[in-house]
């Protein structure tokens, strides 16, 4: 009888232990937003906290970046604060919704106006002159390269200078195309 009461004793405790274990997994594995109580600090709360207008790219890499220089000293985890700005306890969807956000609030360090402007008088369409003109632009104090602010420039919809994925939109392509509609030909009468 006392090694049985021993058993049913040891069966209960690890039955225990594993509720807690269990617990705190799924505490790990869905974090809320919980500050350092002895910080007596506020998480991120808004997307302004963010400073989506001067982000270099609004990929889910530099997002995470944006969130993280927030979190300094705050105690709050990474994860919470993506899920509540981002507006869903799904990451996938929460950093749909972020890039989005991102997407729509970026600002370029140059003007779409100005490369537009080099289309007429510009040598050829390509790629490498596209990027040329986009260097030429950028100023010295901006912290995005040629591709990423060529992304900032673009439309919403163009999320990537050149990834050849046919789900994602390149901003190469669109300014392949804006250039070779506003290029001006040399020769215009081709009548002998």
């Amino acid at each position: 009888p006392k090694l049985e009461k021993v058993k049913i004793l040891v069966m209960k405790l690890n039955i225990a232990f594993f509720l807690l274990s269990a617990s705190l997994q799924a505490a790990a594995a869905f974090p809320k937003l919980r500050p350092n109580r002895d910080l007596q600090v506020t998480c991120p709360q808004t997307i302004d906290d963010l400073d989506f207008p001067n982000i270099v790219h609004c990929s889910d890499g530099y997002i995470r970046m944006a969130v993280d220089a927030t979190l300094e000293g705050t105690g709050c985890t990474r994860n919470g604060v993506l899920m509540q700005l981002g507006g869903s306890e799904d990451f996938s969807l929460a950093y749909a919704n972020l890039r989005t956000t991102c997407r729509s609030t970026i600002e370029p360090c140059s003007q779409a106006e100005d490369l537009e402007a080099t289309f007429p008088d510009i040598v050829n369409c390509g790629q490498n002159t596209i990027k040329q003109s986009i260097i030429g632009l950028i100023p010295d104090e901006c912290t995005r390269g040629f591709d990423t602010e060529a992304v900032a420039l673009a439309p919403d919809e163009y999320t990537v200078w050149k990834d050849g994925n046919e789900a994602t939109s390149d901003a190469r392509d669109y300014w392949m195309d804006t250039c070779e509609s506003a290029i001006t030909p040399c020769i215009t009468d081709f009548a002998a």
